[in-house]
This record gives C-alpha cells, sequence and structure tokens, in this order.
C-alpha cells in the first residue's frame, strides 16, 4: 500500500477544541474534525472546522492532510512572555531593495512566527518615523503590512493572555525588557 494511503485520514496533527493560529485569519478554534458533505469533495478526506476566535460565526475548512496548510498551535503563556522580553533585542528587516520590500513582507506575515512580526513592525515602524521626519507620509504598502502584522501578533496574544486586543499595545509596553 502507498505511504499516502496509509497516512491519509490517520494522522492529525490538532485536536477538537485546540487553538491555532490558521493562515493570515488570526487566532482560530478547532470545532470539529469530519468529512465535507459537500459537491465534488472527496467523502473520504478529513477536514478541520476552523472557528475564528474574533468572529464566532463563521466556519473555514482545511484539508488535515495538506502539506502546505500554514497552520500551528497558538504560543503558550511562557511564550508570549519569552517573546515581549526580548522584542527590544529583536533585529529589524535588512531591506535595502523597495522592489525586494513586500517579497520579504509577505514571508514574514506566512512565516506564522511571532519574532518575525515583531521584525515586521519594527522595520514598517522605523521606516515611518523617518518618512515623517522628512514630512513623507508612510507608504501604502508599509501600512498594509503593518496592520497584518499587529492583527496577527496581537491577537494571539490577547488570546493567550486573555486580555482584549486594544490593551495588548499596552500590556507590551508595560512587559518589555529595555536592555
Amino acid at each position: 500500500m502507498e505511504l499516502s494511503k496509509l497516512v491519509k485520514g490517520c494522522v492529525k496533527m490538532f485536536e477538537v477544541g485546540e487553538r491555532v493560529v490558521y493562515g493570515h485569519h488570526g487566532v482560530c478554534e478547532i470545532v470539529k474534525i469530519d468529512t465535507l458533505d459537500m459537491p465534488n469533495v472527496p467523502k473520504d478526506r478529513q477536514y478541520y472546522y476552523l472557528s475564528p476566535t474574533t468572529d464566532g460565526t463563521s466556519i473555514m475548512y482545511a484539508p488535515v492532510d495538506n502539506p502546505k496548510l500554514s497552520i500551528r498551535r497558538v504560543m503558550t503563556k511562557d511564550d508570549v512572555m519569552s517573546l515581549i522580553k526580548a522584542m527590544p533585542q529583536i533585529d529589524m528587516l535588512n531591506v535595502t531593495n523597495d522592489k525586494q520590500r513586500e517579497k520579504e513582507y509577505k514571508e514574514c506575515i506566512r512565516s506564522l512566527d511571532g519574532k518575525e512580526w515583531v521584525r515586521l513592525l519594527k522595520t514598517v515602524r522605523e521606516r515611518g518615523r523617518g518618512r515623517m521626519e522628512k514630512g513623507k507620509k508612510m507608504t501604502a504598502l508599509d501600512e498594509r503590512y503593518m496592520k497584518m502584522a499587529e492583527m496577527q501578533l496581537y491577537s494571539e496574544i490577547s488570546a493567550v493572555l486573555e486580555i482584549p486586543r486594544n490593551q495588548v499595545e499596552g500590556f507590551i509596553e508595560e512587559h518589555m525588557v529595555v536592555a
């Protein structure tokens, strides 16, 4: 028997009730793992039924056996606190070529890595400060990716620490260890 047939339907990385970070959708809860009863969908393929924590009414479906699935468990409280304490030491992105900038930003967002989101935020905020000093506004590209990174990072910190999303930035400032 082929290995793919042995693995299909047998290996599940996550369980019902777990919170995960799913692509650009942010923190979601796995509410069910089951097949889909939809036309043109294989009846034997398992899917995660994902409910975004920011919107408890919608459900997204992600194939359990998709090797390209962009999903991971949420950070632990210890992970979040370690990340916050390390923020001042996290380097900015080193992008000098404007044509490569969006590619680098996309890679940071897609990484699902809190440290990469911090790198992106530090970079766009510093670029924004530099532009403001010259009397210019933040670029639309920087603003768009800053919002994405903030949404990803702040929603995860909010979910893990169980604090309102609008209090996350203040919490970070309060708990950062400045070297």
